[in-house]
């Protein structure tokens, strides 16, 4: 309940603040927008919204898994259904990330949090995409995810099974550059704070981060509000559910809280 309350009063404060298009002076931001926060041409990507459904008819018990160390983590009897249906990005978010990434020509990306593929598939849509490292912990949901990437042919997508804290500095330490990073995953401030950091020497100045629900939690919120004030980002924005990040030294250090 107190959850509930929280998520309510920050939505109303965002939507009391939010801007739309006609009041930004920035040339770089309003491109952006005019291109990318328009959501058009919704069956394009058919396919992947099919495999949606599918999954939310997928009545499959999610088995409790190990988290490395001695310890288990239950699924609390969740099904692949009730995952695709309250835990998968909704598909108007899939499709901006989509096109952001088209219009800002990412061309490898790095995503922490797989789920069961779908928000992945949208991204390796992008026309741009040529590579995605994207991190599963749980075994079975990252056997999902890769069913559907194989029977796809999404070969430009590399799928970790892992912990986060295990596997992003394998990833990291290949020396690969980045143009584009994704976390939605491990939504605790102490951790966010930390893939941030630990992702930024992979990143360059065109390089744009996303963090998924920004606003999830007093605790979630915090971390969004430490690292916008951090001197690497010069462009942050805020479109509630997620909030993007942008190193570009070009541009003035500004942060908007944008209607979506």
């Amino acid at each position: 309940m107190k959850h509930q309350t929280f998520m309510l009063q920050q939505y109303i404060r965002y939507r009391l603040s939010a801007r739309s298009m006609q009041y930004i002076h920035s040339p770089f931001l309003y491109s952006l927008m005019l291109h990318t926060f328009t959501d058009r041409n919704h069956t394009a990507h058919n396919w992947i919204e099919e495999e949606r459904i599918r999954l939310k008819k997928n009545n499959t018990l999610v088995p409790a898994w190990e988290a490395g160390a001695g310890s288990r983590i239950s699924a609390d009897k969740r099904t692949v259904g009730s995952i695709a249906k309250y835990s998968l990005q909704p598909p108007r978010y899939a499709r901006l990330l989509m096109r952001m990434a088209t219009f800002l020509q990412s061309a490898t990306a790095l995503e922490l949090g797989t789920s069961l593929g779908i928000t992945t598939a949208y991204l390796v849509s992008a026309n741009s995409i040529q590579s995605i490292d994207s991190i599963e912990g749980n075994p079975f949901i990252a056997s999902l995810a890769q069913d559907m990437f194989s029977k796809h042919h999404l070969h430009k997508i590399k799928l970790h099974n892992g912990l986060f804290d295990d596997v992003l500095p394998q990833i990291l330490n290949t020396k690969k550059k980045f143009d584009f990073v994704y976390i939605d995953g491990n939504h605790r401030r102490e951790a966010t704070l930390q893939y941030v950091n630990q992702i930024l020497p992979s990143c360059h100045s065109n390089t744009w981060l996303v963090l998924d629900d920004i606003h999830w939690s007093p605790d979630m919120q915090q971390a969004w509000t430490e690292i916008i004030q951090m001197p690497e980002f010069t462009l942050s924005i805020d479109i509630f559910k997620m909030g993007f990040l942008f190193l570009n030294p070009d541009l003035q250090k500004q942060h908007f809280v944008l209607k979506y």
